[in-house]
């Protein structure tokens, strides 16, 4: 890091150098996985290398930790700056709230794969985040909150198959909380998980 928590890796992706921005992120990640820009500068990172799975993989991570915390003013995946506009536009947010609902949409819009996530890789530690989320947004509803759980129940959803051993978890009452939140938003969620089952045949 250089002054103001700059990372190196940055100053690297400036100078074209992205393999030694990689190099310099990831060692970032080890130091502080909880940073949501970290992450971000990785996905710019892997895009500019002409790595789009790996890098919205990044972006993924980065949106998890917090979607605010991503410097989409500088993000070099232009599918995501057109899908910020485009809830702007479309829905009325301003840019905090399209931020913050951009992950779920992002999903719905294949622009995420699905994120799967086995027993021994931190499926119940998602699954005791999300339930700790639900329970702080029953007690007090939040907007930044319902879009989080919103993306959280999306993919609890892609990882059901490996839910058997998981206590405390009742997918209706998920996909309930997520028509309840955003029943315009659950709907096409169903479109999509549709049109994948066809894909998947």
């Amino acid at each position: 890091y250089l002054f103001n928590n700059i990372p190196m890796g940055y100053v690297y992706i400036q100078a074209g150098l992205y393999d030694r921005a990689i190099e310099s992120l990831q060692a970032c990640i080890l130091a502080t996985p909880d940073n949501a820009a970290i992450y971000g500068y990785l996905g710019d990172a892997y895009i500019l290398r002409k790595e789009q799975d790996v890098a919205r993989r990044c972006y993924l991570e980065a949106c998890l930790i917090d979607p605010a915390g991503i410097d989409w003013g500088q993000i070099k995946d232009k599918e995501f700056l057109k899908l910020i506009d485009h809830l702007i536009k479309t829905f009325d947010m301003n840019k905090s709230s399209a931020t913050e609902w951009l992950p779920s949409y992002a999903c719905i819009q294949g622009l995420f794969k699905p994120k799967i996530i086995k027993l021994n890789e931190g499926l119940q530690e998602f699954v005791d985040e999300y339930l700790a989320l639900q329970k702080a947004y029953l007690k007090e509803p939040a907007s930044n909150i319902e879009s989080r759980l919103f993306f959280r129940a999306i993919i609890l959803c892609d990882n059901e198959s490996f839910m058997r051993l998981i206590r405390g978890i009742d997918f209706i009452d998920i996909r309930r909380c997520m028509k309840d939140i955003n029943p315009f938003l659950f709907s096409e969620y169903l479109k999509y998980v549709g049109k994948r089952k066809q894909i998947g045949k």
